[in-house]
């Protein structure tokens, strides 16, 4: 069974959540935000009330147990580097990063992010690509 932590239980945190658990994941998640965690009542999910600014400041994370660590917080660049810099020093094995602006990619994957995923650029190119395959077979 894969161990997945994420970081942020907005709306897209919850979807990426829902999926790992569809999936048969076991999955923690880390939110600070009380009422958007209560989001998450009736999930079989492992939910730590705390921030993001000191990741080595929350005991009850084990970094290195988790498969994946997903971080799926808001638009702040400098909290996200920040963020991903304290996984990697505290051991994360796979970082995958949400960006909300395209132009942050550069910057999340410099702090250390495996992978960063920017929502409208990612459908965008999906899209396309789903129309030139089917043009293509067609």
């Amino acid at each position: 069974m894969k161990y997945a932590l994420v970081i942020g239980a907005g709306n897209f945190g919850r979807h990426l959540i829902r999926e790992l658990l569809d999936n048969e994941c076991r999955v923690d998640v880390l939110e600070k935000d009380s009422d958007v965690a209560n989001k998450l009542n009736g999930m079989t999910c492992r939910v730590i009330h705390n921030n993001a600014w000191n990741i080595a400041s929350i005991p009850s994370l084990d970094i290195p147990s988790y498969d994946c660590c997903y971080l799926c917080i808001g638009p702040n660049i400098g909290m996200m580097e920040r963020a991903i810099r304290g996984l990697r020093q505290q051991g994360a094995r796979r970082i995958v990063v949400r960006s909300v602006r395209a132009s942050d990619i550069p910057r999340c994957r410099e702090a250390g992010a495996d992978q960063v995923i920017c929502p409208p650029q990612y459908v965008g190119n999906m899209l396309a690509q789903e129309l030139v395959g089917t043009a293509v077979q067609g």
